[in-house]
C-alpha cells in the first residue's frame, strides 16, 4: 500500500533480471498498490496515469509492457472496474498481448484488483465477443488480496465508530499520512478483511500466483501492533501469503519460519 522501498527493489533486481530472459517472450503488465495521497486529491484519469507510471519508475516500470493504472478514491467493484480495468482488457484482448501468455506483476492492494480482475474477465470478455486474456502467472509483492485490519480501522476512524485511541490514530495517520473521513475512504472500503474476501473469493480454477511476502514494518513497528501474526508493516500475513482464511500466521509455511529456520 505504499511504493517499493529500496531494500525490496535491491532484492527484486537480482530476481527480475534473472527471470525477465526467461520470461521475454510473455508481455509483463504492472497494477500498482494504494496511494493514500489520492483520497484526497481524487486526481483525473490523466493524473492517475502519470501517478501509475511514477510508481513503478524505480525498477519495474523499464521493464513492463504494459499498466493497469486506477484511481484509489474510488471502489474495485465500481469505477476501478467500469472506468479503468475493463477499458484496459477490451485494449488488451483487440491487440492480442497475451496471446503468447501474459504475466502480470502487482503490489499491495494492485493484488486485490488483480483478484478481481482474474476472477471476472473471461466472463466479461466473452460477453463482449472478444478473447480472454491468456493470463500465465502472477508475481504479487506483499500482496493485500485478503484485505488489511488497517482498513478495517482506517474505516472506523473516518466514520467515528469504536474506541479509538491515541495509538491507533498515530498509527492510520504514519500509514495514511492523515486521518481520514467518511467522504474520502475510496478503496479503504474494499481492503476491509471481510469485504476484500468477499469481492472477489479464491475461484476453483486459479492460476499460479506467485507471493512475495516480509516480516517488517517500515513504520517503527507501531502499525504491526495492530496486525495479526506477522505482518509487513501494513499487511499481515494471512493475506500477503495468499491463505484461504484470515487468521494469526506466523509464516507462510508450516516448516518454514520468516527467518528461514
Amino acid at each position: 500500500m505504499k511504493t517499493l522501498t529500496k531494500g525490496i527493489l535491491a532484492t527484486l533486481a537480482t530476481l527480475s533480471f534473472s527471470a525477465h530472459a526467461a520470461i521475454g517472450e510473455h508481455p509483463i503488465i504492472l497494477i500498482h498498490g494504494f496511494q493514500a495521497d489520492q483520497l484526497q486529491t481524487k486526481p483525473d484519469r490523466q493524473a492517475v496515469e502519470q501517478e501509475g507510471a511514477d510508481y513503478w519508475r524505480d525498477f519495474w516500470l523499464s521493464k513492463a509492457d504494459d499498466r493497469i493504472d486506477w484511481p484509489s478514491q474510488e471502489r474495485v467493484a465500481g469505477k476501478i472496474s467500469s472506468d479503468y480495468i475493463w477499458p484496459k482488457l477490451q485494449e488488451l484482448s483487440k491487440n492480442q498481448t497475451c496471446l503468447n501468455g501474459c504475466i502480470f506483476v502487482t503490489h499491495s492492494t494492485g493484488d486485490l484488483v488483480a483478484r478481481y480482475m482474474l476472477e471476472n474477465q473471461a466472463n466479461w470478455l466473452e460477453n463482449a465477443g472478444l478473447q480472454p486474456l491468456n493470463i500465465l502467472a502472477t508475481f504479487d509483492f506483499a500482496g493485500a488480496g485478503g484485505g488489511s485490519e488497517l482498513g478495517d480501522l482506517a474505516i472506523n476512524v473516518a466514520e467515528g465508530s469504536g474506541w479509538v485511541n491515541g495509538a491507533l490514530q498515530a498509527a492510520i495517520k504514519l500509514w495514511l499520512g492523515e486521518i481520514p473521513n467518511s467522504a474520502n475512504t475510496g478503496v479503504l472500503n474494499d481492503l476491509k478483511v471481510a469485504n476484500a474476501r468477499q469481492l472477489a473469493p479464491i475461484p476453483d480454477g486459479r492460476i499460479p500466483r506467485v507471493r512475495f511476502t516480509g516480516d517488517g514494518s517500515d513504520y517503527f513497528n507501531l502499525t504491526g501492533g495492530f496486525l495479526p501474526g506477522h505482518d509487513d508493516g501494513v499487511v499481515a500475513s494471512h493475506s500477503t501469503c495468499g491463505a484461504s482464511q484470515a487468521g494469526d500466521f506466523n509464516s507462510c509455511s508450516v516448516s518454514v519460519a520468516y527467518d528461514g529456520k
